[in-house]
Order: structure tokens, then C-alpha cells, then sequence
């Protein structure tokens, strides 16, 4: 066997260099392949549905809706923090009209600004509703219930 000459670290040295070649190289390329987060998917649909509705606690939603990718963007802007103890709360709405479904709680500093939630797997909901809860969240909504915000306009 002869021995190359670079050596045995050489070859360590080129075959790390060779792997990340490889690594960058299926970075940037994934990069391109698609959107790669729920709002992308959504704000490229071809069955785009947008509007804004005004929220009686003050500020607005902004929902960005595809039927087709089975998901939503519910973006709350310029909403006042919740009552001190308490979180925000938002809800799925059943078409049916079975039991609304938590979709997660947002505090005062994460709707500061704008609060954009993705929502996937929106097939069997009608719309969102949004709720004041004690911190942490309940496992049913307390009334009354703030704002209904529908997935169509």
C-alpha cells in the first residue's frame, strides 16, 4: 500500500471539509425547496383568504386562511395586556358546535406588538375565539368570550 501525501490528518482535514461541502450544500438547497413555516404555506396559497376584524378589548386580527394547506395565521395586533394574574386565551371553534379546543395562551408581553399564531389542521373549525383566563390557562373557555374570529371573511 502506498501512503498518501497528506498524511493521516490531512486526510481527516479533507474528509471534514468534504462533509460540510455536503452539509452547506443540502442546506441551500432545502432552503429553496419551499416554504418552510405554517404563515409561508398560508400567505402562498393559491386559495389566500384574508380580512381583518376589530377586537372589542381594542386592537384588531388579522387572519390569513388556506382551506387547501388545512391551516391559518391569526396575527393580534395593538391588543391591550390582560387584567394582572391572567392570560389571553385562544380557542378553536368547532364547526359542529361541539366544545371549543385551547389553541394556546398568550401573556401580556406576547401580545405586546403583534402575536401571530399558526394554526394547522383547521378542516373541522369554523373560527377562533379569544378569552380571559387565570395564568396558565383553563381547560374550558370563561365568559364572556372576548372576540369570535372567523376563518372566512
Amino acid at each position: 500500500s502506498r501512503r498518501s501525501p497528506l498524511g493521516r490528518a490531512g486526510r481527516w482535514i479533507l474528509a471534514g471539509a468534504a462533509a460540510a461541502a455536503i452539509v452547506v450544500g443540502g442546506v441551500a438547497i432545502g432552503s429553496n425547496l419551499g416554504p418552510d413555516t405554517v404563515r409561508e404555506e398560508v400567505l402562498e396559497a393559491s386559495d389566500l383568504q384574508q380580512h381583518t376584524v376589530d377586537l372589542p378589548a381594542g386592537g384588531t386580527a388579522e387572519v390569513a386562511t388556506s382551506r387547501g394547506r388545512d391551516a391559518a395565521v391569526v396575527t393580534l395586533n395593538g391588543l391591550p395586556a390582560p387584567p394582572e394574574g391572567s392570560v389571553y386565551q385562544m380557542w378553536r371553534v368547532p364547526a359542529d358546535g361541539s366544545n371549543p379546543v385551547s389553541a394556546g395562551v398568550m401573556t401580556g408581553e406576547e401580545v405586546s406588538g403583534a402575536k401571530a399564531t399558526e394554526l394547522t389542521d383547521i378542516d373541522p373549525y369554523s373560527a377562533v375565539a379569544l378569552t380571559v383566563e387565570p395564568d396558565g390557562g383553563s381547560p374550558t373557555p370563561t365568559m364572556p368570550i372576548l372576540a369570535v374570529i372567523p376563518f372566512a371573511a
